[in-house]
């Protein structure tokens, strides 16, 4: 929930009845993640059920300390749209690394075989385990070939003995040889046993099949960490000489094969892994291959995995390599001559590893998957995959973003181009950026221009704070150590922005408003600091007020301690006393010990930006995560409506109303039960019947039409990521439309003309 403060201030003329209907869509805004196993590290991609969709295969290898047990691989069922089915796990003797696809029993069913590393906490084990699949998107259990002892890291499918039955080659890195392990196929699933090819080397990477000197035999390219490639020319009949090997840099981790210069003969890509770099082998036509060549990058170094595929739709094959340090993918786009110009970057999950591609939304466009090994939990590591889908002109449906994490998402909504259409600022789960989305006044957005703020930004809010007619943008951004600022984006009037001018507030702001406190007719600027380092480990929160002086310059920020506050998440503004003076409303969560009780807070406005001392309202449960106003009872007066949680595992919220007796102090109304938690939290009159109803973001959204008396009927639920939440007329219909902003998406929900 933090993060997740905001402000808007829409004034909604509706004509529609009580009906609400809503047609939606959504955008992709960077890389969409779906959950996997632990330590995720290798993906291959098939249709494993038959539909005519693709799905993913993942290798969890789940080595982490302490070991969390045997891995698995993750069965990830495509959906057609480029989401997938929540991932099924199946058994893979112990840690699986590397995982390939191929139809080894020649049943139009495609199996999988995963190559094992053997490490856990009792035994060592070294397997190549091969699942037959049933064809209906399951696979059997495990058969298992013994490896020789070490590091199994991959293995590549072929027809390596020209009998059209597919082979395996797997690769093992020993404690002073490496192997090519050589399993034939027998054509009905099994294998013959291994025949192993040693060779002086260390660090056995990757292994790739093709024909490199055009004798209709496939060979196999390996590398290595000690800075090479080994090209095994195949002999015939799936025996192999011995390895010629070409120097590939620092580190070569994995690499692509592919014809980058358009004359025939197979070229070689390799990623050069920890502290390496990308590289080039230009192949001849007697499977020999030139001096190595840098291409060019801005993804800093340890690239993970590449791959070749023509993005752009040119007829030139095209890269895009995944970086372990930066958690980015990048994309190269071929000249046809063997160079590349760079192109953007993608922010995915953290430590990409190995990455695939294909069509996974049936568009005619290649999209990307990688595993992402995630982040430290405890003693696991929270694996994803990260999925971007392609579009015709070779980018991705993803804002090519920093490689820095956000604290949230927020979305702020004006008319940024002066065009009269509704746009969208947006900042996304990654990267210290604001994106604009640029409105059609149709209900659709196509994805603007970007800038750059100071740091990681929690929450975006706009206004014209110099006065020139033309909304400009704030931001609340999380600086490195806790620390805080807020950047002002003043307008240029072209639809774009000034270079950011930046303020220190308080530490870690999660919430912002613009308005004016002072009454002098210019905006000010209100940031909420949680100044909380762990959950449970929050010093006391404050307010930042920055006074505008109408040019778009803020003073420096005076801090507010606002009592002994701890953790406050969220914010609003009104005048609830009716005193021409605005107040504050914050949800704090006060979790410095076992959070609980948690509690609303209002701080009255005294008029020249300063605030008087907080009255506090208790929360029915522990943590208070949004909070919205109006007049929910039809009295003139304001009320406040707030969401809670509780953290002690229970997955149920409430939604409280806190009835204002006029005089800036309230009394409890009514209470509502909602599933799940709440993320955000607006108001606004949905139906047109003149009361302001209730709409949350969380497990789904929420919309509660109000009764006129500060009551609510049972929520119409909608399937909808979390997020905070706008609300205005985007298609000029007159009916008020949502537009929510998560992690990895805009979803758009139009209110459909179709309600009666």
């Amino acid at each position: 929930m933090k993060g997740s403060g905001f402000a808007l201030g829409f004034a909604l003329v509706a004509t529609v009845t009580s009906s609400l209907v809503f047609a939606q869509t959504s955008l992709l805004l960077a890389a969409r993640d779906f959950s996997v196993g632990v330590t995720p590290q290798s993906v291959a991609v098939g249709d494993f059920n038959g539909d005519g969709i693709l799905d993913v295969a993942v290798a969890n290898p789940s080595m982490v300390q302490p070991p969390v047990g045997p891995g698995n691989v993750s069965i990830l069922l495509g959906r057609g749209d480029g989401t997938f089915q929540p991932a099924v796990n199946y058994p893979a003797d112990q840690n699986p690394y590397f995982v390939a696809v191929g139809d080894f029993n020649h049943d139009g069913k495609l199996d999988l075989a995963v190559v094992n590393q053997g490490f856990n906490s009792t035994a060592q084990a070294y397997f190549l385990s091969i699942l037959l699949g049933n064809g209906d998107g399951t696979f059997q259990s495990p058969v298992n070939y013994s490896l020789p002892p070490g590091a199994e890291n991959a293995v590549a499918v072929a027809d390596l003995n020209g009998d059209g039955k597919p082979d395996l080659a797997v690769i093992t890195d020993g404690s002073t040889d490496d192997t090519v392990s050589i399993f034939l196929g027998n054509g009905d699933g099994s294998f013959q046993s291994p025949v192993a090819y040693s060779y002086p080397s260390a660090g056995a990477d990757f292994i790739a099949a093709a024909d490199f000197n055009h004798d209709h035999n496939l060979d196999l390219a390996v590398t290595n960490s000690t800075g090479t490639v080994s090209i095994f020319l195949n002999q015939g009949k799936g025996t192999f000489a011995a390895p010629t090997s070409y120097p590939a840099g620092i580190n070569p981790k994995s690499l692509a094969v592919g014809d980058l210069n358009a004359d025939g003969n197979p070229d070689l890509v390799v990623a050069g892994g920890y502290q390496g770099s990308l590289k080039v082998l230009l192949g001849n036509a007697n499977g020999t291959f030139r001096s190595a060549t840098n291409l060019p990058t801005t993804n800093g170094t340890s690239p993970q995995s590449v791959v070749i595929a023509d993005f752009n739709h040119d007829g030139h094959p095209d890269l895009a390599f995944s970086g372990d340090a930066s958690s980015l993918i990048s994309v190269l786009y071929g000249n046809g001559d063997g160079s590349f110009t760079q192109g953007p970057d993608y922010a995915v999950g953290l430590q990409p590893q190995f990455m695939a591609f294909g069509d996974f939304n049936n568009d005619g466009n290649p999209d990307l998957v990688v595993a992402d090994r995630g982040v430290f939990l405890g003693s696991s590591l929270d694996g994803t995959i990260s999925v971007l889908l392609g579009k015709k002109d070779g980018t991705f449906k993803g804002a090519a973003i920093d490689p820095l994490i956000a604290s949230g998402v927020g979305i702020a909504v004006a008319d940024f181009d002066d065009d009269n259409n509704l746009d969208l600022a947006l900042i996304t789960g990654a990267g210290n950026t604001v994106v604009i989305m640029n409105g059609a006044g149709n209900g659709t957005f196509s994805q603007g221009l970007k800038f750059k703020v100071e740091a990681p930004p929690a929450a975006i809010a706009s206004g014209d704070l110099n006065g020139d007619g033309l909304p400009d943008l704030v931001t609340a951004d999380v600086l490195s150590g806790g620390g805080g600022a807020v950047s002002v984006l003043l307008n240029a009037g072209d639809g774009s922005f000034q270079s950011a001018v930046n303020y220190v507030v308080g530490n870690q702001p999660a919430a912002i408003a613009v308005a004016d406190f002072n009454n002098d007719g210019k905006l000010d600027v209100v940031a909420l600091n949680e100044n909380c380092v762990t959950l449970d480990s929050c010093a006391a929160g404050s307010i930042s007020i920055l006074l505008g002086e109408g040019n778009g310059v803020l003073q420096k920020a005076v801090q507010d301690s606002i009592g002994t506050m701890l953790g406050p998440y969220t914010m609003a503004v009104a005048d609830l006393n009716h005193d021409g003076n605005l107040d504050l409303v914050i949800a704090d969560g006060n979790c410095e010990t076992s959070c609980d009780p948690g509690r609303v807070e209002v701080l009255l406005g005294n008029g020249d930006g300063t605030f008087q001392s907080p009255v506090f309202y208790n929360a029915p449960n522990a943590t208070p995560g949004a909070v919205a106003i109006a007049d929910f009872n039809g009295d003139g007066i304001p009320d406040i409506a707030f969401s809670s949680m509780q953290l002690n595992g229970s997955s149920q919220s409430q939604i409280s109303v806190l009835l204002g007796k006029g005089d800036g102090t309230f009394h409890f109304g009514s209470t509502m039960p909602i599933p799940g938690y709440v993320y955000a939290m607006a108001a606004a009159d949905m139906n047109g019947d003149g009361n302001p109803d209730l709409l949350t973001t969380g497990d789904s959204l929420q919309v509660f039409l109000s009764t006129g008396k500060g009551t609510f009927k049972a929520p119409q639920s909608y399937d909808a990521a979390a997020g905070p939440l706008a609300i205005a007329d985007f298609n000029g219909d007159g009916r008020p439309d949502v537009a929510i902003a998560s992690f990895d998406n805009l979803t758009l929900m139009l209110h459909s003309a179709s309600a009666p």
